[in-house]
């Protein structure tokens, strides 16, 4: 057996003498990921996925990047609410919780590829929600927000080449409550496409150069609109740069950490 311990995380891997792994374990505090992600090094952020203590309040990027989050508000990890796999999701009240990131290249993703993915789960459909959230707090450093809008009931993508430009597009989706939905936007091509659980929602979206923002990433909310934050839960949320992942059902949870 050998041991490698990178950025934190704990690897051991059991080989037979003919060298042929057929184990391999990966630990972060106390959870243990038996899988492997072949877009590991595209990876620049997983926030949520390891299964904290009910009310705890501090949040760790799983991602070789290792950004700092800020908790805003009363956003905290909850044990009575999870998706198959996991123990714990993150609770927003829907009152300007969030989750905040520094701004960073890894969140300009410009005119290339990229896949946002996250389980959420709705308290109430009744009211526009926010997701993802990157410049559109600051009406001239837009450059891309998911959210969920209750007219249509639809979602959305909203993107900006220039910072003040606004191109969004709804697709029509009519969640229920108490149910966790795998969410998954990405950009594959000339094309950003949103799907449900492995379902593609809608035609395709036509895809712009982002604008290169220099605001800070907002998962769930946006300072500009408290009222407009999640309300429900999110498991683990994945943003891989520069790959658009194939939509498919909700993957086994805890993601892989490598």
């Amino acid at each position: 057996m050998t041991v490698k311990t990178i950025n934190g995380i704990a690897t051991a891997s059991i080989k037979t003498a003919m060298g042929v792994a057929v184990a391999s374990i990966k630990t972060w505090g106390a959870e243990s990921y038996a899988a492997s992600d072949p877009n590991w090094a595209s990876v620049v952020l997983l926030a949520g996925n390891d299964n904290k203590a009910d009310a705890t309040t501090a949040f760790d990027d799983q991602s070789a990047s290792n950004h700092t989050l800020t908790a805003v508000a009363q956003v905290q990890y909850d044990t009575a609410q999870a998706p198959t796999g996991m123990t714990s999701s993150i609770l927003f009240d829907g009152s300007g919780d969030r989750i905040d990131a520094a701004n960073h290249a890894n969140w300009q993703f410009s005119s290339g590829d990229w896949t946002v993915e996250i389980p959420i789960r709705f308290v109430s459909t009744a009211s526009d929600r926010t997701i993802y959230n990157f410049g559109y707090q600051n009406n001239v450093a837009r450059s891309l927000v998911i959210y969920y809008s209750a007219t249509g009931p639809s979602l959305h993508v909203a993107q900006s080449t220039d910072g003040t430009a606004n191109s969004d597009v709804a697709r029509t989706w009519s969640p229920s409550i108490d149910t966790w939905y795998w969410l998954q936007v990405r950009r594959s091509g000339a094309s950003v496409q949103i799907a449900i659980d492995g379902t593609q929602v809608g035609a395709d979206i036509s895809a712009v150069t982002l604008y290169a923002s220099a605001e800070t990433l907002q998962l769930a909310g946006t300072s500009s609109a408290a009222g407009n934050t999640w309300n429900g839960w999110f498991g683990p949320l994945r943003v891989t740069k520069g790959v658009a992942r194939a939509f498919g059902a909700m993957p086994s949870l805890p993601l892989p950490i490598d």
